[in-house]
């Protein structure tokens, strides 16, 4: 066996270090020769004394000074005896028995058939009786054998078992060659050509679903009925304006644009929408139309029951005077305040509650007001309206009174005290008067309340 040296290839020996052996042995008293078993039950053994270091107790010792060394019986004898559990370390190059080694030469001629770990062939067969990357070769390889006979499209049982055709068996080759998908519906598109709907004729069932076109053709070829993109419907136009458009789309007078007959006498109709002079004569259901003025009107029976002026509001009857017309229909609140009619001050109230119906000009308020402090105020009591009285231009047509209830107010011996609204005013005022007596407008109080109603007609 060689080893390197760090410049070449030498033979194992003394002279290489490296390759020594520590043997360590416990004294007994006196002892002097140590061989054989070591502390460890290692066998000393070494080929020259040349190189060995031994030490007692970590006390390196002298060649002949301290010791002698036999390499015939492996033993090593100190000049003095040791003392009982002294520690002996002998470091020595031990023997080597090789066997099935190679020469120099035969390691050169082994390296010459080696493969590299990078790049470099292999030549011949490789086999193994074990896997290669976890795999069976034998086993793969007749499967592999299997895909290579199967997959020859040009046997016509492979092709049929593989559920397509030879290209002899297609009488339309070029026309398939030339398919394109775009042309034709997927089974997630539509249903099958067999169940298709003709073009011409055909009944269909079930409900139509993403119709793409914003039109209906009636049988004449032209545009009945538009649904646009907003789902507008119209009829009589292209662009319907509203949810549901009709449109005549001519001048003549008189046209019916929608009707529901109510019987089968075709002038006896549920409702009709109408336009301008259409006759209402004898129609027993509800008839709209609007006139070339603007005005609209609800018929029933042949006679107005309903019109809506141009100017706004609602007329009954045969009454379609705009003046006349309903145009108001409303219910609130409002936060009833007194002030003075000299000094409006600040008065403190503690309750402040008023409501009112409104219908056309004619109100109807009630009230709750209660006054803790005057705040400054001077002169009659003032109690402010939801809406300024209507003036009548000093005829006293509109002047109006009410009734009330009242706490704590002091009414200069004058029993009766009512409310009054002077037309043009946008307050209300308390009179006081007596039998015989005249009234006089009622002062203002700091502390009073009033529950009380009036109707009036509003500006």
């Amino acid at each position: 066996m060689q080893v390197w040296d760090g410049s070449s290839w030498v033979g194992v020996s003394s002279a290489v270090s490296g390759l020594t052996q520590t043997f360590k042995y416990v004294a007994t008293a006196g002892q002097t020769a140590f061989v054989g078993n070591d502390a460890n039950s290692v066998s000393m053994a070494f080929d020259s004394q040349t190189g060995m270091h031994i030490f007692l107790n970590g006390v390196k010792l002298i060649l002949t000074t301290d010791y002698s060394v036999n390499t015939g019986t492996n033993t090593v004898t100190l000049g003095a005896g040791a003392l009982v559990g002294d520690l002996l370390e002998v470091s020595a190059f031990s023997f080597f028995q090789l066997s099935d080694t190679y020469t120099q030469a035969q390691i050169d001629a082994k390296d010459a058939l080696l493969l590299p770990k990078a790049g470099g062939a292999m030549t011949g067969a490789i086999t193994t009786n074990s896997t290669f990357d976890g795999r069976d070769v034998a086993t793969d390889g007749s499967k592999l054998d299997n895909v290579e006979t199967n997959a020859d499209v040009t046997d016509a049982a492979n092709v049929t078992a593989a559920g397509a055709l030879m290209d002899s068996e297609v009488t339309n080759l070029a026309a398939v060659k030339a398919f394109d998908t775009t042309d034709y519906a997927t089974a997630a598109q539509g249903t099958t050509a067999g169940a298709a709907l003709p073009k011409a004729g055909g009944a269909m069932s079930g409900t139509i679903t993403n119709f793409a076109s914003t039109g209906i053709d009636d049988n004449s070829n032209a545009l009945a009925i538009t649904i646009d993109s907003s789902e507008n419907v119209g009829i009589g136009t292209s662009s319907p304006s509203a949810k549901f458009d009709v449109e005549d789309g001519g001048t003549t007078t008189g046209t019916v644009l929608a009707k529901i007959t109510q019987d089968d006498q075709s002038s006896h109709y549920g409702l009709s929408v109408g336009n301008d002079t259409y006759s209402t004569t004898d129609h027993n259901g509800i008839i709209l139309h609007q006139m070339n003025s603007g005005h609209g009107y609800i018929y029933n029976g042949g006679s107005v029951n309903v019109g809506f002026p141009v100017a706004g509001g609602m007329t009954f009857g045969a009454d379609t005077a705009a003046a006349n017309a309903l145009d108001d229909y409303e219910e609130g609140t409002w936060t009833i305040t007194m002030t003075g009619s000299s000094t409006a001050g600040s008065p403190s109230h503690s309750t402040q509650n008023g409501s009112y119906i409104k219908i056309g000009n004619q109100v109807t308020i009630s009230w709750y007001v209660s006054v803790s402090a005057l705040g400054g105020a001077t002169g009659q009591v003032r109690l402010s309206l939801p809406f300024t009285a209507a003036s009548d231009g000093g005829t006293n047509q509109f002047i109006t009174t009410g009734s009330h209830m009242y706490d704590s107010l002091d009414t200069s011996g004058r029993p009766h005290c009512t409310p009054y609204i002077s037309h043009g005013n946008s307050s209300l005022q308390l009179y006081n008067s007596t039998p015989n007596g005249g009234w006089i407008q009622q002062g203002v109080d700091g502390s009073f309340s009033s529950i009380g109603g009036i109707s009036y007609r509003a500006a």
